[in-house]
C-alpha cells in the first residue's frame, strides 16, 4: 500500500521556496509530495508538459493543494493557465482540494472588482489572477485560506489533514464496524458508498440511480463503437436465405434481452427497494443496476454484429431496419440513468423547502419497436 499522494499546484518561479518547504513538510508527515520540478514527478516522454500535469492529477493525486500568488502561469491555447486546469481536473475527480491565496491579493480583490481596468501590475502579472481567485471564492464551493509564508500553509494543512484523517477513521468505523455496508459492496466508493453509510431519505432509489449511472458509464467505449459503427473480427458473408435465418435468430436474441430487462424492472427491483417503511436491500439494488448495465452492453453489441455483415446491396435496407430495432432502448436507458437521481434530489429539495407534496414518476419505460417497415421489406424480398 502506497502513502497518499499530494499534488502541489502553483506557479514555480515566484513560489519556488514555498514549494520546496511544502515538499519537505508533506514528506515529514509520511505523505508522497508530487511537484513537477522534482525528478520524482512521473513523466510520460510522449506527452507535453501540460498533458503530463493533468494526467498525474487524474491518475495519481489523492489530495490537491492549490497555491495562488501574483503570477498566472503558463497558458494553453484556450487562454487558461495550467494551474487553473489542474484545479478543475482535481475538482472533477472529487479529491480533497485545499486552496491557498496570497493574503495581499485577497485584500486587493474587492478593489479589483470595483476597478477592473485599473493597473495592478505591481501585484499581479495579469488580471486573470484576480479572475481565477474570484471564480474559486465566489462559487462558494471551496474554502480559501490566506497565507503570507510557507509556515502559514504548513500550519493550516497540519490541522486540516488531521480533520481529514479523523473523517477517514469515522468512515472506516462505520463501514467495518457495523453491517451498514455489506461485505460484497465494500469496493464501492464516492456517492454510492456515502449513500450506503448515511442512508438518507429515499436512499434506495438514489443508490440505484447512481449505481446504474456508473454501470452505464462503464460501457462508454462500446457506446462509441455503436455510435460510429466500429467493429472488429471477421466479416460474415450470407445469401438471402442465410440472412433471413440469421435475422430471425437476432430478433429472438433481442426479445430475450427485453424479457430479462422486464423481469429485472417488474420483479427484481420492487423486491430490492421493498415496501414503504422497510429498508431496502443494498446488495439486491446493486445486482439489479449491474444486470441492467450488462443488458445495455449486450444491446449495443447486438447492433454491432450487423456491421460485420458482407451482403448484397439489395439487402442493406433490410439489415438497417433490423439493426435499429433496439436503438430506442439504448437511448431510453441512457436518459433514465442520467436523470433519475437529479430528478429525485430536486423533488426532495422542493418538498423540504416548500412543504409541497410532490409526486414523481421514476419508471423506466422501454418503447416496443415498430416492425411495420421491417415487415414490408421482408415481404418485398420474399420470392
Amino acid at each position: 500500500m502506497r502513502p497518499p499522494a499530494v499534488f502541489v499546484s502553483s506557479t514555480f518561479y515566484d513560489l519556488r521556496q514555498i514549494r520546496a518547504d511544502l515538499r519537505d513538510f508533506l514528506a515529514s508527515l509520511g505523505l508522497e509530495p508530487i511537484l513537477s520540478e522534482f525528478t520524482s514527478f512521473p513523466v510520460d516522454p510522449d506527452a507535453s508538459t501540460f498533458e503530463n500535469c493533468l494526467k498525474t492529477v487524474e491518475q495519481k493525486a489523492d489530495i490537491f493543494i492549490l497555491i495562488i500568488g501574483g503570477r498566472y502561469g503558463s497558458v494553453v491555447e484556450e487562454g487558461t493557465s495550467i494551474t487553473n486546469l489542474e484545479f478543475l481536473r482535481a475538482h472533477a475527480k472529487g479529491i480533497p482540494v485545499y486552496s491557498f491565496v496570497d493574503k495581499s491579493l485577497l485584500s486587493m480583490l474587492p478593489v479589483w472588482k470595483a476597478n477592473p481596468d485599473a493597473d495592478f501590475r505591481s501585484a499581479v502579472d495579469t488580471p486573470k489572477v484576480f479572475e481565477f481567485i474570484g471564480q474559486i471564492r465566489d462559487s462558494g464551493e471551496r474554502w480559501v485560506f490566506p497565507f503570507e509564508t510557507a509556515q502559514d500553509i504548513c500550519g493550516t494543512l497540519r490541522t486540516q489533514l488531521s480533520y481529514l484523517f479523523k473523517d477517514g477513521l469515522d468512515i472506516r468505523s462505520r463501514v467495518y464496524g457495523t453491517d451498514a455496508v455489506p461485505s460484497k459492496l465494500r469496493h464501492l466508493s464516492g456517492e454510492p458508498m456515502r449513500l450506503l453509510i448515511e442512508r438518507p431519505d429515499f436512499w434506495e432509489y438514489l443508490l440505484f440511480g447512481e449505481t446504474l449511472r456508473l454501470e452505464i458509464e462503464k460501457h462508454r467505449d462500446v457506446r462509441w463503437d455503436w455510435e460510429y459503427g466500429l467493429v472488429f473480427g471477421d466479416q460474415m458473408e450470407m445469401d438471402l436465405s442465410e440472412l433471413v435465418q440469421w435475422i430471425g435468430v437476432k430478433i429472438e436474441e433481442g426479445k430475450r434481452l427485453w424479457r430479462v430487462a422486464e423481469a429485472l424492472l417488474m420483479n427484481a427491483f420492487p423486491k430490492a427497494v421493498r415496501p414503504p417503511g422497510i429498508s431496502g436491500n443494498p446488495e439486491h439494488l446493486y445486482y439489479v443496476a449491474m444486470r441492467l448495465g450488462e443488458i445495455y452492453r449486450e444491446v449495443l453489441k447486438w447492433k454491432l454484429d450487423f456491421h460485420r455483415l458482407s451482403i448484397d446491396s439489395n439487402y442493406l435496407r433490410l439489415t438497417s431496419l433490423v439493426s435499429c430495432l433496439l436503438d430506442n432502448t439504448v437511448r431510453e436507458v441512457e436518459e433514465y440513468s442520467g436523470t433519475m437521481s437529479p430528478k429525485l434530489r430536486g423533488a426532495i429539495t422542493r418538498s423540504r423547502t416548500t412543504d409541497e407534496r410532490i409526486e414523481l414518476n421514476l419508471t423506466l419505460t422501454l418503447t416496443v419497436p415498430d416492425m411495420t417497415e421491417l415487415d414490408i421489406e421482408l415481404a418485398r424480398l420474399s420470392p
